[in-house]
């Protein structure tokens, strides 16, 4: 999911991923500037990123175990 920026997500599904992140309310997140906002959103791409890399990782060790 690319939520860097917000480009091509609309703000409700971002206000709704960080506050399901950070259990926070919607209104915890208004006493936050958009610089701290888009830099949350930076980490959790890279979080994603990391993720999806070690999955591949993990899908290719598998395959090499497997037979034929």
């Amino acid at each position: 999911m690319a939520l860097q920026s917000g480009r091509g997500v609309p703000f409700e599904f971002i206000e709704y991923k960080l506050c399901e992140k950070f259990s926070c309310l919607p209104s915890d997140l208004e006493n936050q500037s958009w610089e701290k906002i888009e830099n949350f959103l930076q980490f959790i791409d890279i979080e994603n990123q990391y993720q999806k890399r070690e999955e591949r990782k993990l899908e290719n060790k598998a395959k090499k175990r497997l037979p034929g």
